[in-house]
């Protein structure tokens, strides 16, 4: 009752009599009081979500470079600081146990509250907007090269592993301590890496901002806990340091091994090096021309770079020798069968789609065309992409039988609908035979092809 009284009070809430309220419950505060919130997850799923980003903390704080001094202002209530519009204000309303209320400002929990209040500030700051502010929601940063207020720790804007080396390797007695299956035990291990950690933490850190326009330099290690990185630049004063990163490794990853690359040479990136080789691993008198796999395990013994097989194929499949004198397992090529020629008119026809076409008034966007292979006469039918195997058949007996008669061979490509059961059956009733096209090999439907050429 005293959160409702302090919000009517302050004219945050009225009552209300929307037809839908959302539910509320209490969390507690880390000073023992309790946070009303309310679950507005209904309306956050019909909701119509802001496309306006929120900027990363990493990338703001990397905006500050030179800087030394800094202030930082904390708003209060600072969702408040925006009111609802009216028309809107029933979609914010909740119930209790005194009756429902609803908002005149901005409350917390709305899908959208966040990327409003940027976009509120980032308007309000905008003139000074990456010269001396930082605007992260409600936490404002003032930043200047000279002494103005007061100096600030970035360390709880940038996050603590960032700024301290080895961090995984410090924190790792106490990591141990928070896995399953173990017992909370704190021991002398544990309150030495905490004070350790302790002495960071209230350590000025003595990273730089990376400037864009220096060269980067990375060194990593490993150890048996951690794999250490820390990022460098040049500066006037010598190499310092970025941004540290260590991972803490996992039990899989800590029994992780070689299993291959030692006790070989690296092989720098020279085709010409590189090239020689593998020549005198393949073509040498003691290699006798070995395949692609052979050659490459024969050079991988001693020599490594990446994608060694792939070098090895490339020179295998072009080496005259090897091509000259391996036998194929193939099988050979069948010969091409020629079409004989027909005697009359529309005896023989040849048959093709065209497609992708404009649509017409008729929704029709495909073409069939029917070619006679003796008079080279076409007859071009209008259809849809999707036209089966048994409109196929109705639209040839009305466009061409009808006007023809029955061919007695058709000349096709291997077009589903060519290819169906029902094409098939229908044309054995005719004595119509089918001859469909090699794959891969157009001539066969040449005069079609040459027809559809035209046509387009």
């Amino acid at each position: 009752m005293e959160i409702l009284d302090y919000l009517l009070e302050k004219g945050f809430v009225r009552p209300s009599t929307s037809p839908f309220t959302a539910p509320i419950m209490f969390t507690p505060k880390k000073d023992g009081g309790l946070r009303m919130c309310i679950d507005y997850r209904a309306l956050n799923r019909v909701t119509i979500k802001s496309p306006y980003p929120i900027s990363h903390a990493d990338e703001l704080i990397d905006q500050l470079r030179e800087a030394k001094f800094f202030s930082k202002i904390d708003m209060q209530g600072s969702y408040h600081q925006i009111r609802v519009n009216k028309t809107s204000c029933y979609k914010t309303a909740f119930r209790t146990r005194y009756g429902s209320y609803e908002y005149t400002v901005m409350p917390f929990g709305l899908t959208n509250a966040p990327s409003t209040f940027q976009l509120t500030m980032n308007e309000a700051f905008r003139p000074l907007l990456d010269k001396c502010v930082i605007v992260y929601l409600d936490d404002i940063l003032v930043y200047s090269t000279t002494r103005e207020q007061h100096l600030k720790d970035l360390t709880v804007f940038s996050g603590v592993r960032r700024f301290i080396p080895n961090m995984a390797g410090l924190t790792s007695p106490l990591a141990d301590i928070l896995k399953k299956a173990k017992f909370y035990e704190w021991g002398g291990e544990q309150q030495a890496a905490f004070e350790q950690l302790e002495i960071f933490l209230n350590t000025l850190p003595v990273l730089r901002i990376a400037d864009p326009h220096r060269p980067f330099k990375l060194n990593t290690d490993t150890s048996d806990l951690a794999v250490g990185t820390v990022l460098l630049q040049d500066f006037e004063e010598g190499l310092q340091p970025i941004a540290y990163e260590h991972p803490q490794l996992t039990v899989k990853q800590g029994a992780y091994y070689l299993k291959s690359g030692t006790n070989q040479i690296w092989v720098p990136a020279y085709h010409t090096l590189r090239e020689l080789l593998i020549q005198e691993a393949h073509d040498s008198n003691f290699s006798g021309h070995y395949g692609i796999d052979k050659t490459a395990k024969l050079l991988s013994r001693n020599y490594y770079w990446p994608d060694v097989p792939k070098g090895v194929q490339l020179y295998v499949t072009s080496c005259t020798t090897c091509q000259r004198m391996m036998s194929s397992r193939l099988r050979p090529n069948g010969l091409l069968q020629p079409l004989e020629p027909p005697s009359r008119p529309w005896q023989q026809v040849t048959m093709d789609f065209v497609t992708g076409l404009p649509a017409g008034p008729s929704s029709n966007d495909a073409i069939l065309i029917v070619v006679d292979r003796l008079t080279k006469m076409a007859h071009f039918a209008a259809c849809k992409t999707t036209i089966t195997a048994e409109q196929t058949a109705k639209l040839f007996l009305t466009n061409m039988v009808r006007l023809h008669g029955f061919p007695s061979a058709i000349i096709s490509d291997r077009d589903p609908r060519f290819t169906s059961n029902f094409w098939t059956k229908n044309w054995q009733q005719y004595d119509t035979r089918l001859h469909l096209s090699t794959a891969y090999h157009p001539q066969s439907d040449g005069q079609t092809e040459r027809t559809n050429q035209t046509m387009e």
